[in-house]
């Protein structure tokens, strides 16, 4: 191979241009791997952060329920002391009972039920 020979240094030159091409491809290759590695960072750091919201809503809401329960507790401890009905009799009604059904009319209810009721049973054995 001879130094002044024209081809020679047209063929260093096309190599000298086909390895910047490629020097420039493996650049913007490393480019867009890091891009893509840093979209994902943050995107990461943007589940984790919304997972933090959704355990901090979890705590609220467990929060929540176990004040629902305390109330109903306490409702249902209150009902426990407070009778409806006499202990005598299942058809005698207490304070508490006689103020509910006042409040409910129950008395005008079951009046007009037993004005539905009893002309259908007028005509029944009492065994029926």
């Amino acid at each position: 191979m001879q130094w002044d020979n024209p081809i020679f240094y047209l063929m260093a030159a096309a190599t000298l241009v086909s390895i910047g091409v490629w020097v420039g491809q493996m650049n913007a290759l490393n480019r867009t791997v890091r891009n893509s590695l840093e979209a994902i960072k943050d995107s990461l750091e943007a589940i984790k952060d919304s997972l933090e919201t959704v355990k901090d809503s979890l705590e609220t809401v467990e929060s929540s329920l176990e004040d629902i329960k305390r109330g109903t507790d306490e409702i249902s401890d209150k009902l426990k002391s407070s009778k409806i009905m006499k202990e005598e009799s299942p058809f005698t009604l207490a304070e508490l009972g006689q103020s509910v059904s006042d409040d409910l009319d129950v008395a005008a209810w079951a009046k007009k039920q037993a004005q539905e009721i009893v002309p259908r049973l007028k005509d029944h054995h009492p065994y029926e």
